[in-house]
């Protein structure tokens, strides 16, 4: 009976960090980081430019959907692209910002 109870205490435990371990997008996008970190600010910029831009698909949205929603569904407006860009960017040690919430007046 009690070789039971530790085996299913152990199932729950296990199912439990299983189900806990969920996707992060931000390794992989350090990972592709990493790799285009080519030791000249410039090159860095633009290779990390072509690997958002060939990997992201443009979709218009009304609102940016942030930098995991983004990198999961590989589709996103300008102001998506950006986010991810800059997070590379910063990550690497190249200081970027994001101006994508500018209010627009509609006539």
């Amino acid at each position: 009976m009690r070789i039971l109870y530790c085996s299913l205490a152990l199932l729950v435990c296990l199912s439990i960090s299983s189900s806990a371990m969920m996707y992060n997008p931000f390794t992989e996008l350090k990972r592709i980081a990493k790799e285009n970190d080519m030791n000249n600010t410039m090159k860095t910029v633009h290779m990390i430019d072509y690997a958002i831009e060939s990997t992201i698909e443009y979709e218009f949205y009304w609102y940016p959907r942030g930098i995991s929603t983004t990198w999961r569904d590989k589709s996103g407006d300008c102001s998506d692209k950006a986010q991810i860009k800059v997070f590379m960017l910063n990550y690497l040690g190249i200081k970027s910002k994001d101006n994508t919430w500018v209010f627009r007046r509609w006539s």
